[in-house]
């Protein structure tokens, strides 16, 4: 080849390898988090782009975390988006780690090392870590250690972040104090990276903490509890440590309206924030528990037990008034899709941003199936057939490459 053809060969070549920054701009806006991985291997010039936290891909659905043995070198995440479980390996520092919940695109994992159990956020994708204080400073722990043994994570019963944003999140952390004799709850904040936790004691006759949500600088605290006057009241507090500000909201959960001719009824509680106007909400998924024996006041024995049954009747969705101190119950979810897991790792996302999402839907979780509701119509659908031991914890999880 001339001089002259080789140069314009390069030249030729050049322009599909360096194409202007914008152009590359809208391409990326378009591309799910797998082709943006794709085009960041084309070349380095490409890479730069792909790799550039100020271009935002096209939204992505979440994906479930999926419940995994012990000591396991691989994560196992249903996918909606290709309909399958996807395995990502993790890496080797951090392999034998046990998934505890998902909080702003991040998941939140235990070492098991007795009392020096370690905790530690990590993105699944890029092997990112971020160490949390360790437990064992904890006063109540060192009580707690000697019921749970080997199961210190145990001892922390809710945790959520306030950001993706590392330099800018605050971890929140309630602890579990129950069965150890200790006449308070606790609750303990950190940022990622300190030495220790700064707890907080709280009194309060709430039986427990059925989910928690950090919006901002206010944490809301969803309370289980036995007093009929406090249904649907609103607590606040205000919160200050060294430069940190934080709200605290406790919501005491609202008395579900139930099927009252199903004997033995109850619900789920959840909470999550609207992902279209920040809106709180309240879910309360209705499980009917039905048992042979038809009698509501009569005791239940060891055989009703075992030939009992629970089905997931539908759900019912509040929203929270905090001005005014009221909640409204919410007739439908319009252009949303919720997304419901236990340990406050529920999601909200617009329908209309996926094509693959159906809007006034809510996906939900139980110890054996994946399913889809309906609100429009009541009906249930399963997902994901072949997935039927979900025993474990498991948690809706929003993939990012930071």
């Amino acid at each position: 080849m001339s001089k002259r053809k080789r140069q314009q060969h390069k030249y030729t070549y050049g322009c599909w390898q360096n194409p202007p920054e914008d152009i590359m701009e809208k391409i990326i806006q378009h591309l799910s988090l797998d082709d943006r991985l794709r085009l960041s291997f084309v070349c380095k010039h490409w890479q730069s782009f792909a790799t550039r936290r100020d271009m935002r891909s096209a939204p992505q659905l979440p994906l479930l975390v999926l419940p995994h043995p012990p000591n396991c070198q691989v994560l196992s995440f249903a996918s909606l988006s290709k309909g399958e479980v996807v395995c990502l390996n993790m890496p080797k520092p951090v392999r034998g780690v046990f998934f505890h919940t998902s909080s702003k695109g991040w998941l939140i994992m235990f070492i098991e090392k007795g009392k020096h159990t370690q905790m530690f956020l990590l993105n699944p994708l890029s092997g990112v870590q971020h160490k949390l204080p360790p437990l064992k400073k904890n006063v109540t722990f060192d009580i707690g250690f000697r019921k749970w043994k080997d199961h210190a994570r145990q001892f922390v019963d809710k945790i959520v972040l306030s950001s993706p944003d590392i330099s800018e999140c605050m971890v929140a952390a309630f602890f579990n104090n129950h069965g150890l004799g200790v006449d308070h709850q606790e609750l303990g904040f950190c940022r990622p990276g300190d030495k220790r936790w700064i707890v907080f004691n709280y009194f309060d006759t709430c039986i427990g903490v059925k989910d928690i949500l950090f919006s901002g600088n206010t944490l809301y605290a969803l309370l289980l509890h036995n007093d009929d006057t406090k249904s649907g009241t609103v607590v606040a507090h205000t919160l200050t440590f060294g430069d940190h500000v934080v709200e605290l909201k406790f919501i005491y959960d609202i008395e579900a309206t139930m099927n009252r001719y199903v004997v033995h009824d109850s619900h789920n509680s959840y909470m999550l924030e609207s992902s279209i106007n920040n809106e709180v909400f309240l879910i309360h998924q209705i499980l009917d528990h039905t048992y042979p024996n038809p009698d509501p006041y009569q005791d239940i024995d060891q055989e009703d037990l075992r030939l009992s049954g629970t089905t997931r009747s539908g759900f019912i969705v509040y929203k929270f008034d905090f001005e005014c101190g009221n909640h409204l119950r919410v007739q439908s979810l319009g252009d949303q899709t919720i997304f419901l897991a236990a340990n406050s790792s529920s999601l909200s996302f617009r329908a209309s941003d996926f094509k693959e999402l159906d809007r006034n839907c809510i996906y939900f979780v139980t110890d054996e199936m994946i399913s889809i509701s309906y609100l429009d119509t009541g009906k249930i659908r399963r997902l994901f057939p072949d997935v039927d031991d979900l025993k474990g914890q498991k948690g809706w999880f929003t993939p990012s490459l930071w």
